[in-house]
């Protein structure tokens, strides 16, 4: 049987790579994110975000270390990185086809719970760390944060 840290492995590498298909089959109906955006994420709008960023930073890398298990859960250190070569897209954002920064990403390390039942993703819950996640993305390639992003 597969251990948890191997689903949770996979499931980064497949969002690297932009198989979102492959992805959405490791996690659950009731997949939950939360942490690094303003609101709570469904599966649907997780995946949709992940393949948005993929799409507009194409080397994107989570760069997981420290991973642990202890029954459901699968921790973790993630530090996001990657370059801003495509466009990025997020009309729920107001933000619409902005072009290429050409700007590095290198985001604070953050702390990853991801919790498994099942052999599927349930829930993956970030600590948000100071200039980190959604908005600390936006601002890293000098992207005016919509107000609609919040204070994360």
């Amino acid at each position: 049987m597969i251990s948890n840290i191997d689903i949770v492995k996979r499931a980064l590498k497949l969002a690297e790579k932009g198989d979102m298909e492959t992805l959405g089959e490791l996690m659950s109906d009731d997949f939950a994110f939360t942490g690094a955006t303003p609101q709570p994420m469904n599966k649907t709008q997780f995946i949709e975000l992940i393949q948005t960023l993929v799409t507009a930073i194409p080397d994107w890398q989570f760069n997981a270390t420290n991973v642990s298990a202890a029954g459901d859960n699968v921790r973790m250190v993630n530090r996001i990185t990657g370059r801003n070569t495509g466009r990025l897209n997020f009309p729920a954002m107001g933000l619409n086809s902005v072009p290429p920064t050409g700007q590095r990403v290198e985001l604070p390390p953050e702390t990853i719970d991801t919790v498994v039942r099942n052999g599927k993703i349930v829930a993956y819950i970030a600590t948000h760390a100071q200039g980190g996640g959604l908005v600390g993305i936006l601002t890293q390639l000098g992207i005016k944060v919509p107000a609609t992003a919040g204070s994360k």
